[in-house]
């Protein structure tokens, strides 16, 4: 577990580090998951306007979709000859995902988040 070296208390609440290590391990993930996650309403979205809406290259983002999809975090769809993501229904995870976007929020979660996912790239 990642500790805040100043003290023994540990960086991040536990769940939130373990959603990290499992589903969000790079910053195209992280804006990903924020992306869909965010407003009241579900969003739906093709790669296409993830890409567009986040600056980010569609071919790099569809491995990370992927994961998301293997992992349960992202729900796909098809219509009309075309993919669309959404965040899962599964209330679990749909509880990671809330909690993750309510940490990285404020300045110190984001501080956190960059410094966790850093360091366990730069370790793998």
């Amino acid at each position: 577990m990642e500790k805040d070296e100043s003290s023994s208390k540990p960086l991040v609440d536990e769940n939130i580090l373990n959603f990290i290590y499992e589903a969000v391990d790079s910053y195209a993930a992280w804006d990903i998951i924020t992306y869909l996650s965010m407003g009241r309403e579900k969003k739906v979205a093709t790669i296409e306007e993830i890409s567009d809406s986040i600056g980010r290259d569609k071919n790099d983002l569809v491995p990370i979709l992927d994961n998301f999809v293997e992992k349960g975090y992202v729900s796909q769809s098809q219509r009309m000859g075309k993919k669309f993501f959404s965040i899962s229904q599964e209330k679990e995870k749909e509880r990671k995902i809330h909690d993750f976007v309510k940490f990285s929020s404020t300045r110190e979660g984001r501080l956190k988040i960059i410094y966790i996912i850093t360091k366990h790239r730069m370790e793998h």
